[in-house]
């Protein structure tokens, strides 16, 4: 006697996140509108089963030095979205007291983490761990020229 059985298929949103080079990001926060949470794996992949193929998810975004992201996603059978995590950055620039001229080759720590060196307009550019902070800033000449 031969059965036959038939097996309902789930449907999936395979989120791919990248940083700004197209490297994959692992360990991005995922939150959704139905409340299921979770991180994205080594390769930078997060699966999201859907529990209903018509409704559209809300989803939140976050990796520490990276902009938090909100998108909704429609639902279509399986699919793969990719999804880019911008850097979370800010810049400054550094000019003499006394001369009011930038002042280039300086090193720039936030919190403790060498960020940047400042270029030939004082511009350093930083990336903080969240957005909005109070951060540590220490800015150095490693010749002992300045500050």
């Amino acid at each position: 006697m031969k059965q036959t059985f038939i097996l309902a298929r789930h449907s999936w949103i395979e989120m791919y996140f990248t940083g700004p080079g197209g490297d994959p990001l692992p360990g991005v926060h995922i939150i959704s509108s139905t409340g299921e949470t979770g991180r994205s794996d080594t390769s930078g992949v997060f699966r999201f089963k859907l529990d209903d193929k018509m409704t559209p998810v809300d989803f939140s975004f976050t990796k520490p030095r990276y902009e938090k992201i909100s998108r909704k996603i429609i639902p279509k059978k399986s699919m793969v979205t990719k999804i880019l995590m911008p850097r979370l950055q800010a810049y400054f620039y550094v000019v003499d007291s006394r001369t009011g001229q930038p002042v280039p080759n300086l090193q720039v720590t936030v919190d403790g983490d060498i960020q940047d060196f400042t270029d030939s307009r004082g511009k350093a550019n930083i990336s903080p761990k969240k957005k909005p902070s109070n951060l540590t800033l220490y800015i150095e000449a490693l010749d002992g020229s300045y500050i």
